[in-house]
C-alpha cells in the first residue's frame, strides 16, 4: 500500500523450514522530477538518493545502506566532511565522516522482530566522492548495519528507513535471504539501480 510520503512492502519468509514474515518500509519523499539532459546526475543535481539491502539469515540481519548525493547537497556537505576548509579530504576527516554519518543513519533505520525492536550496529563503511557536473563531486556513503536475531516460524520483521524524509531522490528497498529463502515478497531481490550506480531509464520518470 501507498500513503503520502512512504512506501509500504510486506514480504514472506522461508528460513531452513520456518515461515518468516517480512516488511519493508522507506519513509520520505519519494516525487522526483526528471533530470534535464545536461545533468551528469540523471535524477537532477539536488537530489539524495537511497538503497537499503535488507538479508535475512537464520541467526541475523544485515541492511545495506547506500546514500548517493548529488552534486548540490554533495556540495551542501562538503564543510562537514572537510572541516579545516583546507580542500583536502583526509584520511581521518574521511572516517570521522564516515562513523558520525553512519551512526545517525542507524538511528533512522527501525528493525522490529515480532513487536521487538533490533539493536543495529555499524559494521562497517565507506565513503567516496564520484565525480559529477561543472566540475562539482557527487557523494557515496555506504554503511553497513548489523543486528542479531532468530527467525522463528510464523514470525514478522520490519524495515523502517526515515533517513533523509526531507530530501526529493530515488528510494528503493530489497529483501534476499542468505541461507534463507524468500517465499513471497513485493519488493525485488536485486536493485533495479545496481545499487545507485546505474539508474534505469524507464523509471527515470516514476522513480521508486
Amino acid at each position: 500500500s501507498t500513503k503520502e510520503s512512504s512506501t509500504h512492502s510486506t514480504h514472506s519468509v522461508i528460513p531452513m523450514r520456518r515461515l518468516l514474515a517480512v516488511s519493508a518500509m522507506v519513509v520520505g519523499l519519494v516525487a522526483v522530477a526528471p533530470a534535464p539532459a545536461a545533468s551528469a546526475h540523471p535524477l537532477g543535481n539536488f537530489t539524495v538518493n537511497q538503497y537499503a539491502g535488507l538479508v535475512v539469515r537464520p541467526d541475523g540481519v544485515s541492511v545495506e545502506l547506500v546514500v548517493d548525493m548529488a552534486e548540490i547537497p554533495a556540495f551542501q556537505s562538503r564543510g562537514e566532511v572537510d572541516p579545516d576548509g583546507d580542500g583536502t579530504i583526509s584520511e581521518a576527516e574521511n572516517r570521522a565522516f564516515r562513523s558520525r554519518t553512519c551512526d545517525q543513519l542507524r538511528l533512522g533505520v527501525r528493525l522490529v522482530l515480532d513487536g521487538r525492536p533490533l539493536a543495529a550496529t555499524v559494521a562497517s563503511s565507506a565513503l567516496s566522492f564520484p565525480p559529477g557536473q561543472g566540475g562539482l563531486a557527487t557523494l557515496r556513503l555506504t554503511c553497513r548495519l548489523e543486528a542479531g536475531a532468530r527467525a522463528e516460524a510464523g514470525g514478522r520483521l520490519e524495515l523502517v528507513n526515515a533517513n533523509y524524509g526531507d530530501r526529493v531522490g530515488w528510494r528503493e528497498i530489497t529483501a534476499a535471504g542468505d541461507a534463507v529463502e524468500l517465499a513471497a515478497s513485493d519488493v525485488p531481490v536485486r536493485s533495479s539501480s545496481r545499487r545507485l550506480t546505474r539508474y534505469p531509464d524507464t523509471l527515470l520518470s516514476s522513480p521508486p
